[in-house]
C-alpha cells in the first residue's frame, strides 16, 4: 500500500498525495477529523478543486463551536482569494509555474516584462512556500511586471550553510548572487517569512536593496541571547550549520540604510519580542497585527495587504531610468512569459 505525505512541505510529491488523500477521504477510504483538517487546509493553499467537497464533509462531520466556525471561515475566504489569483493565468501556465517553482533545492528566476518594477528575492521558508503556494505568491507580483527570484533551502540549514544554486557557504553565496543581481541590472528588493526571515535580513545587510519586507522574523540566534530562538531552529539545525552564522542581526542592522518593515502577530509573543527588538534600528518600522499569529503572511494576504507591502518603496527614485525608457504593459502575455522569461540559474 502507498504512503500519503501531506504534510506541509511543498514539492511535486506533497502536492500529488494531497490531491490523492482529499479523493481518498470523499470515497470513504479515510475518515478522521484530523486528516480532514489537514487536507483541507493544503488543499486551500494550493486552490484544488476538491477543497469544496471537503468543506460539505467538514460542515456535516465536525461539531459546529465558534472556534471550528472560525475556522472554516478563514479556510473559505483563504480559498476564494487563491482561486481568484489562478483564475488570472491560463491554466496551462499555471500547471507548469507551479510545476517549476515546486521543485526543492533549485532557485527560480522568473524575468518580469517590466524593466521598470525591478527584481524582488523571495527566500522561502524550510517548507519550500510562503504560506501559500509559490505560484499563489507569484502571479500577482508577475501581473504588476515584477521579475523574481525564489530562493530554497535544505530543511535543516535555512540558508546557513549556503543558498543552493548559488554556494556552498554564506559567502560564496553572496558573492554569486551579487554577480547575479549585477547581471540582471534591476532594482530589487528583498523578502522573508518564518525561518527565511533571519537569512534573508541578514542578506539585506549584505546586499543594501532598496527595501526589506519581513513576515514573523526573528533576528538573533546567538545561544547565549535574551531572545529565546524560535521553534523551528532546534538544535538540530543549530548543530548543522555553522557557529559565527548565529549572531545578533539587530545590533549590525543599526548602519543599515535600507528601509526595514516587520510584521509580528500580537498572539506569537516570541515573534513579537524578535520584532520589538528592531525598533532600536533607525531604518526598521514594526508593526504587531492585533490577533494575528505567526502566520502573519496568510493574515496579511487575507486583509489584501501582503503584496501591497512587497511593491510599495521608493522604487522609480533609484531606478534613475529615463521615464520614456519605461513600458507600459496593456495585456500581459503570460504565454510568452513562461516560455521565453522563465529558467533556473545555478551555478556552476
Amino acid at each position: 500500500m502507498e504512503t500519503l505525505d501531506i504534510g506541509d512541505y511543498h514539492s511535486p510529491r506533497q502536492r500529488r498525495d494531497i490531491e490523492l488523500a482529499a479523493r481518498a477521504f470523499l470515497r470513504g477510504k479515510i475518515g478522521s477529523q484530523q486528516v480532514l483538517r489537514q487536507v483541507m487546509s493544503q488543499s486551500v493553499k494550493h486552490g484544488l478543486d476538491e477543497f469544496t467537497q471537503l468543506e460539505d464533509r467538514f460542515i456535516l462531520q465536525i461539531e459546529a463551536t465558534a472556534r471550528t466556525r472560525k475556522y472554516h471561515s478563514v479556510l473559505r475566504q483563504e480559498y476564494q482569494k487563491v482561486r481568484q489569483i489562478q483564475e488570472m493565468v491560463p491554466p496551462s501556465f499555471l500547471k507548469n509555474l507551479e510545476q517549476k517553482l515546486l521543485v526543492e533545492f533549485a532557485p527560480t528566476f522568473i524575468q518580469g516584462r517590466n524593466p521598470s518594477t525591478g527584481l524582488i528575492i523571495i527566500f522561502l521558508t524550510s517548507l519550500n512556500n510562503f504560506y501559500l503556494s509559490n505560484a499563489v505568491m507569484a502571479i500577482p507580483l508577475l501581473e504588476k511586471g515584477y521579475s523574481l527570484l525564489f530562493l530554497k533551502t535544505e530543511r535543516n540549514s535555512q540558508f546557513l550553510n549556503g543558498i543552493p544554486g548559488f554556494g556552498d557557504t554564506w559567502s560564496k553565496s553572496m558573492v554569486r548572487l551579487r554577480e547575479f543581481l549585477k547581471e540582471k541590472s534591476l532594482d530589487y528588493r528583498v523578502t522573508g517569512f518564518s525561518s527565511s526571515g533571519y537569512a534573508s535580513i541578514l542578506a539585506t545587510l549584505t546586499l543594501d536593496p532598496s527595501n526589506y519586507v519581513g513576515f514573523s522574523v526573528y533576528g538573533d540566534l546567538r545561544l547565549n541571547s535574551h531572545l529565546q530562538a524560535p521553534r523551528y531552529f532546534n538544535k538540530l539545525v543549530r548543530n548543522n550549520t555553522p557557529e559565527d552564522m548565529h549572531r545578533n542581526l539587530v545590533e549590525e542592522a543599526h548602519g543599515c540604510k535600507t528601509p526595514i518593515k516587520l510584521f509580528a502577530g500580537e498572539l506569537d509573543t516570541l515573534d513579537v519580542r524578535h520584532a520589538e527588538a528592531f525598533r532600536s534600528v533607525k531604518s526598521a518600522t514594526v508593526e504587531i497585527l492585533p490577533d494575528g499569529s505567526h502566520m502573519t503572511a496568510r493574515d496579511l494576504f487575507l486583509a489584501d495587504r501582503a503584496f501591497a507591502y512587497l511593491i510599495a518603496s521608493q522604487i522609480h527614485d533609484r531606478l534613475h531610468i529615463p521615464s520614456h525608457l519605461f513600458t507600459r504593459i496593456r495585456r500581459f502575455d503570460w504565454a510568452s512569459l513562461l516560455e521565453c522569461r522563465t529558467k533556473f540559474w545555478l551555478s556552476e
